[in-house]
């Protein structure tokens, strides 16, 4: 996606007043910035241009050139009134030799014989129509010079407005001793323009000296300036401004316009330092371009602060999809969500900023969410997430294909389990609903026997306004119970409400979800002589959640009260805390780090793989602290997402009977404590494919001293608009 920064680095620059012009007024606009924004390469899919193509005249505000006795603007009587003597000969109408035309037209000495230069002379298709002046005189009376001059000038402006550029040059090009002779700087001026439009380096340098060592003045050093700069010859571009007053608009607009140019050749070679060191003692005098400019150089040695400054600072002004760019990219970074979502809510949906973080991200923001990724164009979309599909960036139907195998370790029959889950998932984006279907087939076993099934869940949440969103859910286990069991797959579901604001949030959710420990605990296990079926565990809980930013600092905590039941096993109940706090990491882009802890407790000790016991760590104790980490790294033009931690954990096992349902050897399952190092790792990495779509994949392992258990997935998803 080619985006234009608007660089008008060459502003408000004016060319000294021609000595005559047969027009009122003409259009000369300073030259184009060759400069291409470097942003971060391994965010950037392709180079960002200046607003059109290298070589195409910017536009930025028209630079004036009037008749002297005609049109004269009140600025310019100001500018002749305080120029030096020569200059005001050169450019008062009062000074100069008087005219024998009328009121309209003034004349000054003839030109000399041999005007022309040699080897270029007035084309033929210029020189066929007569000039206005010739055809105004009386028959018989020699067309005065002058006036010849007067309307070949005109034409060549005519002939530029209509699109002739190059015949625009040829006639102006005709007439150069006149342009010399009569000190006309400003038709030079024109000529060192447009040839520069054409890429006639020569010519252009050539016009644009011609002009300076006539005029003598800012205004005209600073058009051999920009002519110089516009071809890179930046020393030569340099001792032209060491004869300007650095204090005058001229000398500020050339002085910034090679800093810039300086340090973007700076940042082609990679070297942000000294791209930083040209730019940032002007940074009072750069204008807009320029200082997003200098947003990027900042970003690229991780001063986020100050590049996240400047990025606001022009995108407030401009409101620019490249400024939106860097404000994204700096403020995620940082993690400063919250003040991104700030930003989002002043523009008001009418900026690029609100293309960039769409309506189902500034509910993320909202909530607090740290699982953000920035594409390369800067819009901001969910991370990936194993367990569901993020929604669509910008609205509509968005499908995810995928299939995932997890292997726990265990003893046959008892603790092991492998699964095999491919799963496809349909979801919808609306302006304030979110729908969601999820079909999944399964496999699983557990080294002795194995099961499968189909099952599906979907979810619908809507935002109510105000901070406040609900969401509700319904579907299958997809997995089939053993026979004998009273229901082959169990419901599942849910009903929540939040309330989100940019700096916290709370939330409230009464779910029913499958326990995914064993085998016994999805599916059961079938009679074995006097005793029946029994297992397929589910857990129904009540949990609140809430998450708060203090500074840097984002925190997150939740506490569930759950019933655990199945088929002809106890019941349990069971307490979870579980807490967390990340911060941004200085210096590590997209790192955060923090403590967290989890804290649990059961009623009962249902662990065992014997009837009345469903297959699942049930200790009486648990306590674990760890350090967290997650990192959102983009690197070899792959998007990751990456969690680690380690931890140590502590816990008491109760003893157990050795059926709780009807209190057989009430102490055949001995009491227990254990405690150890555990260790965990999630890493993801997708790949856009196509504009739509992406191609990822993840792993996530598991480690403690008694435990193992590993995942891995596969995935596509993308929009169906």
């Amino acid at each position: 996606m080619n985006t234009g920064y608007r660089m008008a680095l060459l502003c408000g620059l004016m060319i000294a007043p021609s000595v005559w012009s047969a027009q009122d007024s003409v259009d000369i606009r300073p030259l184009p910035s060759p400069v291409e924004i470097v942003r971060p390469l391994e965010r950037t899919t392709q180079p960002l241009r200046i607003d059109g193509p290298r070589g195409e005249l910017p536009r930025a505000p028209a630079m004036v050139r009037t008749s002297p006795t005609h049109g004269r603007t009140a600025s310019e009587d100001a500018t002749n009134q305080t120029a030096k003597p020569t200059e005001r000969a050169r450019h008062s109408p009062s000074l100069r030799t008087p005219s024998t035309r009328a009121p309209r037209a003034t004349r000054s000495a003839h030109p000399p014989k041999h005007l022309t230069p040699p080897g270029r002379g007035i084309p033929a298709s210029a020189a066929a129509t007569p000039s206005a002046a010739t055809t105004a005189l009386p028959t018989g009376r020699a067309p005065d010079p002058r006036s010849v001059y007067d309307a070949d000038v005109a034409r060549s402006h005519q002939a530029h407005a209509e699109g002739r550029t190059q015949d625009a040059i040829d006639i102006l090009l005709g007439r150069w001793d006149e342009m010399v002779a009569y000190g006309d700087t400003g038709s030079l001026g024109a000529l060192a323009y447009w040839a520069a439009d054409v890429g006639d380096e020569a010519l252009a340098v050539r016009a644009a000296r011609q002009a300076a060592e006539l005029g003598q003045s800012d205004r005209d050093h600073a058009v051999l300036a920009n002519v110089l700069i516009r071809f890179g010859r930046l020393d030569e571009a340099q001792q032209v401004l060491a004869q300007m007053d650095p204090n005058t608009e001229a000398g500020r607009a050339i002085r910034g316009s090679l800093a810039v140019h300086r340090a973007q050749i700076h940042a082609e070679r990679g070297d942000w330092a000294a791209a930083e060191a040209v730019l940032d003692p002007q940074r009072d005098g750069l204008d807009d371009g320029a200082k997003e400019l200098l947003g990027w150089v900042k970003y690229r040695l991780d001063r986020l602060d100050e590049a996240a400054q400047l990025f606001a600072a022009v995108y407030g002004k401009t409101r620019s999809e490249s400024s939106a760019q860097g404000l994204v990219f700096s403020l995620h970074r940082l993690q400063r969500h919250d003040a991104l979502l700030q930003w989002v809510q002043r523009d008001n949906d009418s900026g690029p900023l609100s293309r960039l973080v769409a309506p189902p991200i500034r509910l993320a923001l909202a909530a607090g969410s740290p699982r953000l990724t920035v594409a390369p164009d800067g819009q901001l979309s969910l991370a990936n997430d194993t367990a569901a599909v993020p929604p669509p960036a910008e609205g509509g139907w968005q499908m995810r294909i995928e299939t995932v195998s997890r292997h726990k370790r265990g003893v046959a029959g008892e603790g092991r389990l492998t699964q095999h889950i491919p799963a496809t998932t349909l979801s919808w984006q609306g302006f304030r609903d979110r729908l969601s279907l999820r079909i999944e087939a399964q496999s699983a076993d557990d080294g002795s026997r194995s099961t499968q099934g189909i099952g599906w869940y979907g979810w619908w949440q809507r935002d109510l306004g105000g901070g406040w969103s609900t969401r509700l859910g319904l579907g299958r286990a997809s997995v089939d119970g053993v026979a004998g069991l009273g229901s082959a797959r169990p419901l599942l579901g849910e009903i929540g409400i939040r309330y989100n604001e940019q700096r916290w949030g709370v939330g409230l959710s009464l779910a029913r979800q499958p326990v995914q420990e064993s085998l016994l605990a999805l599916s059961g296990k079938p009679a074995s002589g006097d005793d029946p079926a029994w297992g397929q565990v589910v857990q129904t809980g009540l949990t609140i959640s809430g998450r708060h930013r203090l500074q840097d600092w984002a925190i997150s905590l939740s506490a569930t009260a759950a019933s655990i039941t199945g088929t002809g096993v106890a019941s349990n109940r069971k307490f979870e805390l579980y807490a967390r706090a990340l911060k941004p990491v200085a210096g590590v882009p997209s790192l955060q780090m923090g403590p967290e802890l989890l804290l649990s407790s059961f009623q009962r000790n249902l662990n065992a793989y014997r009837p009345g016991h469903g297959g699942y760590f049930s200790p009486r104790a648990f306590a674990q602290v760890g350090w967290l980490a997650i990192y959102d790294p983009s690197w070899q033009g792959l998007q990751w997402h990456i969690e680690g931690g380690i931890g140590y954990n502590w816990n008491q096992q109760a003893s157990a009977a050795d059926n709780p349902l009807t209190g057989t050897r009430p102490d055949a399952i001995a009491a227990s404590r254990g405690q150890g190092w555990v260790y965990r790792l999630l890493v993801d990495a997708s790949r856009p494919i196509g504009h739509q779509w992406k191609l990822g994949a993840w792993v996530e392992l598991q480690k403690a001293a008694n435990y193992r258990d590993g995942r891995v997935g596969l995935y596509a998803s993308g929009a169906l608009d």
